[in-house]
């Protein structure tokens, strides 16, 4: 399965999809700027909301299930693990 994350940079929004079918895993995805609802479009012109709902376009009204994820910063991760090493290259 591949996977992809849709979000809008100004808002600090982010979701992540699981994109499980043979249409799904050849889309390829275009970020957008201040065109919410819409986060980003594809290569078939339809464009996608944060909730993986393709909100306009051939394939409106299809949805991309999300995947479960959490976005949390290094410094959480050391309080609930003291001692934690970081890995850098």
């Amino acid at each position: 399965m591949a996977g992809r994350s849709g979000g809008d940079f100004e808002l600090d929004l982010i979701n992540a999809f699981i994109l499980n079918n043979e249409f799904q895993q050849n889309l390829e995805f275009e970020p957008l700027d201040n065109e919410l609802p819409a986060v980003m479009k594809d290569q078939h012109g339809n464009y996608w909301d944060i909730f993986g709902f393709a909100i306009e376009g051939p394939n409106s009204g299809e949805r991309l299930n999300e995947a479960r994820s959490y976005t949390g910063y290094w410094y959480a991760l050391a309080d609930f693990y003291p001692g934690i090493q970081l890995y850098q290259n």
